[in-house]
């Protein structure tokens, strides 16, 4: 079975928890671009971040992933979950060490480091790539935002350029194909980037303004951009100093992060603020 069907397979249909906010919508004139993020965004997240997810799919997903591996017999998974977890740890602190400041994984490398240490032996590509991506959709099962394949659709139609910038893994793409099928073809290559790729994550400036670059190069402005995202930190602010319009979109609870800030100061940094992604059509 490939990634694409795999996820498909395990993909259970969710529903948005309203986060009770009220919308602020208004046209924002001369806009032509429009950046997405990802995770919270175009998908519902369950676990929304990794320190959310519980013990019991942790362990399942850790179980399966080891058997994925090749692992035999009886398995701590609580064992490999601690492991797992100081070496991704041990990675972002060597980055840190020669100054990134929002150091990423390559998820693949802690799988193969992973698989060494408790197997003695470095598993093919192929496993490493199917147990990662077993694991993940374990620990954070996602779904289709409601409407956001419509939205795409409907800027695809009005030519608008579609991009993201997302804290992501090699198996994101198909994660999100999986969610939103093959309309997220339109997502330009050219105008998305992905943390793992990168070697760092949001909030770092540096993906924001390379962004704002590559946008540049193509005859964009930063003001003809706008960027939505659920994470007022890793999302609005980067995106609002890189001199972009920023869109926050509230309308899961579970992914919505606005940190210690009173809604009003979250009003007050954001162009606009979506609780469904039909709203959009008010804006662009």
């Amino acid at each position: 079975m490939d990634a694409l069907s795999h996820v498909e397979q395990v993909m259970k249909p969710m529903e948005p928890v309203p986060a009770g906010w009220t919308p602020l919508v208004q046209r924002l004139p001369g806009v032509r671009v429009a950046i997405f993020d990802i995770y919270g965004t175009l998908l519902q997240s369950a676990a929304g971040d990794i320190s959310l997810v519980s013990s019991e799919a942790s362990r399942d997903g850790m179980v399966l992933a080891w058997q994925t591996l090749g692992g035999e017999g009886e398995v701590d998974p609580e064992h490999w979950i601690a492991r797992y977890r100081e070496e991704i740890e041990t990675q972002q602190r060597r980055s840190r060490e020669i100054g990134v400041d929002f150091p990423e994984v390559e998820i693949r490398e802690v799988w193969r480091n992973l698989a060494k240490h408790f197997l003695g032996e470095t598993p093919s590509e192929a496993q490493v790539e199917r147990a990662a991506l077993c694991y993940e959709c374990a620990v954070n099962p996602t779904w289709e935002m409601p409407g956001a394949r419509a939205m795409i659709q409907e800027l695809r139609g009005r030519r608008i350029p579609l991009g993201l910038i997302s804290n992501a893994q090699f198996y994101t793409p198909v994660v999100l194909r999986a969610g939103l099928g093959d309309i997220v073809e339109e997502f330009s290559a050219e105008l998305s980037l992905f943390s793992y790729l990168e070697r760092r994550g949001k909030p770092s400036q540096v993906l924001f303004e390379r962004m704002r670059a590559q946008l540049a190069g193509k005859g964009f402005s930063p003001e003809e951009v706008v960027y939505f995202g659920n994470d007022v930190r890793k999302d609005i602010l980067p995106a609002r100093e890189a001199g972009f319009r920023t869109g926050l979109f509230a309308g899961d609870r579970r992914s919505l992060r606005i940190g210690d800030r009173p809604e009003s100061e979250v009003r007050e940094v954001c162009d606009v603020i979506l609780t469904d992604w039909s709203q959009w059509k008010e804006v662009l």
